[in-house]
């Protein structure tokens, strides 16, 4: 399956220390919670938003997350949501923990690309 990188917005309209210094405000404020920046890769139809910057708990999967997104951003019923962490597919059942611990950038966030997926057929 072909991965969907992408540019990132916010790591263009800020600097690393600007997001380093975010990120250590979001930890500091929600301990025990992941900065991550969700963006919607270019080939995906659904939602409005480009990119998203959430404090999600760390014990979070991927498939909660993938239900929380969900009734943020409109999805036909057909389609479901991938993950991608750079061009590899992640999986569901980690946590964002542990996605963080081994994906996070160097400027302290976890990026996260998202796109809907007909599994239909």
């Amino acid at each position: 399956m072909k991965g969907y990188s992408r540019r990132w917005e916010f790591s263009d309209q800020h600097t690393v220390e600007e997001r380093k210094g975010l990120a250590r405000r979001m930890k500091r404020h929600q301990p025990g919670n992941v900065p991550v920046v969700l963006g919607r890769a270019a080939q995906c139809r659904v939602g409005t938003y480009q990119e998203l910057r959430v404090s999600a708990p760390g014990h979070m999967s991927l498939a909660q997350l993938h239900l929380a997104l969900r009734t943020r951003i409109e999805v036909n019923p057909r389609h479901s949501i991938i993950f991608f962490i750079g061009n590899t597919l992640a999986p569901v059942t980690c946590t964002l923990a542990s996605l963080y611990h081994n994906h996070a950038n160097t400027d302290h966030f976890l990026y996260v690309t998202f796109c809907e997926e007909n599994f239909q057929g």
